[in-house]
């Protein structure tokens, strides 16, 4: 700068201090001009950025909005619309959708896995059953006997099966038992060697998945399911689906069915927490029965001839360890037996002591029914 300074007045022939007031003037102009100048690019770039931002394909545009109806009605129009709903037309929708639903074509796989979802055996296993010509099934238009040839056939899968003449039925999504007490409800018992659930079940129906919908006490005895599918089980056994089960209970002394019923509708607290229950009928027993009643708790004949007994039949819907018992025991009614005579709309009814049963269509249809809830 002191160069150009010393040129520039040697030049002009001026003051030198006169050159560097001129030449200070003119460099701080020409950088105010520079900055103002790159202020500007830099906006420009900003705004073409922040626009290139906000840009939306057209494709990605929303459409403007269009009334989905355009059909106009008339108020007589909406009132016969409205008589004909109250006059169960909405029923026959109902059952034509339902008749639609049944006459739909049903599914076919191949037939060596049906039989073996059936627990006939392994693929590998059902194969060897099919190449030997031991399988055939019953025509479903006349009846007639048609035998399997082909691994690879598919078939519906209700289809009616059958192995050396003996029937290979559908594995059922829902079966009965009736548990006597003495009865381990587990499919296996490796620590003491008591009787299970695993020992009284069909072998091709422990191969088919089929599993116990939660349990009953070793010395409770009554109603107890198998299920075929871990959805429906879920559902049957979770509190937020409130299926009912009926307890019969035998317990000590005199019951007082008001008192009881209220304790019911409050809550009694045990030591899972506190449950409710409703109870549905108080039965003073009379003393020649108390000689025949087995202490549960005990396991011997306990002399209850100076004991009064009561049958308390009653209904949860939860299914804690033991909660019936700790329930009534709390309340000051030890329990002596117990049984569960239903789940849901399943009544034990007549089925023998140790016996199966498969659901009716009306039982089944329940069942199907918890699963779409």
């Amino acid at each position: 700068n002191s160069i150009m300074l010393s040129a520039a007045s040697h030049h002009q022939g001026g003051n030198r201090k006169d050159m560097f007031k001129l030449f200070s003037s003119t460099k701080s102009s020409f950088s105010t001009t520079n900055s103002t100048t790159s202020n500007t690019r830099d906006r420009k770039k900003r705004k073409k950025k922040k626009q290139s931002t906000n840009t939306t394909p057209r494709d990605q545009k929303k459409k403007p909005f269009k009334t989905q109806n355009t059909k106009k009605y008339n108020t007589n129009q909406l009132t016969n619309h409205t008589n004909n709903i109250n006059n169960g037309d909405d029923e026959d929708n109902k059952a034509k959708k339902k008749y639609y639903k049944s006459t739909k074509p049903k599914q076919k796989l191949r037939v060596d896995r049906i039989l073996s979802n059936r627990g006939v055996g392994t693929r590998s296993e059902v194969q060897k059953i099919i190449t030997g010509s031991r399988v055939t099934m019953k025509s479903s238009s006349n009846n007639a006997m048609v035998k399997v040839k082909k691994i690879s056939e598919r078939i519906p899968i209700d289809a009616m099966l059958y192995i050396d003449g003996a029937l290979i039925s559908p594995t059922p999504l829902l079966l009965m038992y009736h548990k006597p007490k003495g009865v381990l409800s587990a499919m296996s018992d490796d620590k003491m060697g008591r009787k299970h659930l695993g020992d009284v079940l069909e072998q091709r129906y422990i191969q088919a998945g089929l599993h116990p919908v939660g349990r009953l006490d070793y010395d409770t005895s009554g109603l107890i399911l198998f299920s075929s599918d871990g959805q429906l089980t879920c559902r049957l056994l979770h509190p937020k689906h409130a299926v009912e089960k009926e307890y019969l209970a035998t317990v000590e002394g005199t019951v007082d069915s008001i008192d009881l019923e209220t304790q019911f509708q409050n809550g009694i607290k045990t030591a899972e927490g506190t449950h409710t229950a409703k109870l549905l009928q108080v039965t003073p027993l009379p003393p020649s029965s108390s000689s025949s009643i087995q202490d549960d708790e005990e396991g011997t004949n306990a002399n209850t001839t100076n004991t009064s007994l009561t049958n308390v039949r009653l209904v949860v819907s939860e299914g804690k360890h033991r909660m019936v018992r700790r329930m009534l025991a709390n309340v000051g009614h030890p329990v002596k037996e117990l049984a569960r005579e239903r789940y849901g709309i399943l009544h034990i009814g007549d089925l023998p002591m140790g016996e199966f049963r498969l659901l009716e269509e009306d039982e089944l249809d329940w069942a199907k029914q918890l699963l779409f809830d």
